[in-house]
């Protein structure tokens, strides 16, 4: 199991779009990915109603864990997506 601790960047938290994002990238990868808050609040990130649940706001830390094959790999595009601003147009 590989983990890591990062900050969300989006401006609006994840909300349904970039949840959307986060899962897609996810979706495929046979092994278990999850996002742990401070307040012991746990998600897979493969499902938008527990990831959204967590109610993750901009600048909060969060821990994910990634557990399976080539674990570096996913860990580094999990975290690249938590840590993006994503740019939605209205």
């Amino acid at each position: 199991m590989k983990s890591a601790q990062v900050c969300i960047a989006n401006v609006y938290g994840i909300h349904c779009r970039p949840s959307a994002v986060i899962i897609k990238a996810c979706f495929d990868y046979p092994g278990a990915i999850t996002a742990i808050t401070e307040s012991g609040g746990r998600a897979d990130a493969k499902n938008m109603l527990a990831l959204l649940g967590l109610g993750l706001q901009r600048g909060q830390p969060v821990t994910l864990e990634v557990d399976g094959p080539e674990a570096d790999e996913m860990l580094t595009k999990v975290v690249a997506l938590f840590e993006t601003d994503f740019d939605f147009k209205r």
